[in-house]
């Protein structure tokens, strides 16, 4: 029991890390760009995906994260954009 809570207290916030990393943004001002929510029907392709991530962003940890909050939130793996903010675009509370 208390290795499944240290589990859960060393990844809850490393995932949350990777998500704000992969979090695109405008390099110009750096604010984080709010344009779509999770109710856009677009779905994006892994190397899309990517390209709207931040530059330096590991492939392999950025598509994992994506597949972690897809399952954890149920959404289709290609409906999560870099851009969505977990609480207020994809619903996580």
């Amino acid at each position: 029991m208390e290795y499944a809570i240290l589990a859960a207290a060393l990844v809850i916030p490393i995932v949350m890390y990777l998500f704000s990393l992969i979090t695109w943004q405008d390099s110009t001002s750096g604010l984080i760009r709010r344009d779509v929510d999770a109710s856009d029907s677009r779905y994006i392709s892994d190397d899309e995906f990517l390209a709207a991530c931040s530059p330096g962003v590991r492939r392999e940890d950025a598509l994992k994260v994506r597949q972690i909050i897809a399952e954890q939130l149920c959404f289709p793996e290609q409906a999560i954009h870099p851009s969505h903010r977990l609480v207020e675009d994809l619903g996580a509370d």
